[in-house]
């Protein structure tokens, strides 16, 4: 195991914090707004931390729709969000989309001026198990740390209760036989011929 020595002075601490917010969303719109760090304590010192720079308020802007197409991606849900973080000291914008497949395939890419870029994609291996892979690439004074890669394996456990969440989809795995409900839409009618003029 490689140690690092800039890393055995930092101390360690546990922290609580507070970040109350708000969200109002529309049938295809959400705005929200959020305070980071409002209330930082430190358990360990048993103190609470007054100049705290990750403090901020945070906005966002995020955009939920339906392609209405044929195929493969028919009835994918596109989400789109933004947001921004005033702190003491900078101001970080992001912002991040992401395209969900019916059959259980979902990808996202972002991007964040602090941060850097990202990517991912994941798979529904089963309507409970879920694998996904990120990468992010690190710009700025941070790119000394290189890139990043994430593998993360989700396991959902099934409520013996039934809820009902309006924006919610029907969980669909690749590899298993889910029947998805199909969206309604509106039916069109066409203007029916009197036997008169069919026969003319």
């Amino acid at each position: 195991m490689i140690r690092e020595p800039s890393l055995e002075t930092i101390p360690s601490n546990s922290l609580l914090t507070i970040n109350p917010g708000l969200n109002y969303g529309t049938a295809f719109l959400d705005f929200g707004l959020s305070v980071n760090n409002l209330v930082l304590y430190n358990i360990t010192s048993s103190a609470m931390i007054e100049e705290n720079p990750e403090q901020a308020i945070q906005a966002h802007i995020m955009y939920t729709g339906y392609m209405d197409t044929r195929g493969f991606f028919d009835e994918s849900k596109f989400s789109g969000l933004v947001k921004s973080e005033f702190k003491k000291d900078i101001t970080v914008l992001s912002g991040i989309a992401m395209l969900t497949v019916p059959k259980g395939i979902w990808a996202q890419v972002g991007y964040n001026t602090l941060y850097g870029a990202s990517a991912g994609l994941g798979v529904n291996l089963s309507t409970n198990i879920a694998i996904e892979y990120n990468f992010e690439k690190s710009i700025g004074d941070l790119a000394l740390f290189g890139t990043s890669h994430e593998i993360t394996l989700a396991y959902k456990f099934k409520s013996k209760k039934n809820y009902f969440y309006s924006g919610d989809d029907d969980d669909v795995a690749i590899f298993t036989r889910s029947k998805r409900a199909k969206r309604k839409r509106a039916a069109v009618s066409k203007p029916r011929l009197d036997a008169q003029a069919e026969q003319n």
